[in-house]
């Protein structure tokens, strides 16, 4: 499965099976703004310790880096559930669009993406609560973040 910013619904398998390329972006007028300000925060936040994440760069992260990272939603993008679905509005979007499915490993998911938890600490969560390997949790936590970076709905940090 290839991530795109492009909404739609995907079944846990396809967030277990992302492969390993950079994240594709729309080339809109918009959203090259938008890159820029990131860019802007993340080289204004960026020290020795605590380096800049590039985010079409995260795809092809092995397992090891990505695991450090505690995802955040985006501010603004107040979720919400609709028609079995969780809803968000990424800053590019004029209204509220369907994020992925309401299901309890991807709500287990989005609800973990504080800031503080980390990746690994994340996938720890949807093991236990699903009865899966460490391995096919970090898949598909791995591939909900990766599908959410897309859409722009969230944003990567380290703790440090």
């Amino acid at each position: 499965m290839a991530i795109t910013s492009e909404p739609e619904a995907h079944s846990a398998e396809d967030f277990e099976n992302v492969g390993f390329a950079p994240i594709k972006f729309p080339r809109t007028r918009r959203g090259f703004l938008l890159a820029g300000v990131e860019l802007f925060r993340a080289v204004a936040n960026t020290s020795p310790d605590r380096p800049a994440l590039r985010l079409a760069a995260l795809g092809s992260m092995a397992r090891e880096q990505l695991a450090e990272i505690s995802p955040a939603v985006t501010p603004g993008c107040n979720p919400s559930l609709r028609d079995g679905m969780v809803w968000g509005q990424p800053a590019s979007a004029e209204a509220p669009i369907p994020l992925l499915a309401a299901t309890g490993p991807c709500l287990c998911v989005f609800n973990a993406m504080n800031g503080m938890t980390t990746l690994e600490e994340i996938a720890g969560q949807v093991a236990i609560q699903n009865g899966w390997s460490d391995d096919r949790a970090f898949a598909f936590t791995r591939g909900v973040f990766l599908h959410l970076v897309g859409l722009r709905v969230c944003i990567p940090a380290t703790r440090g």
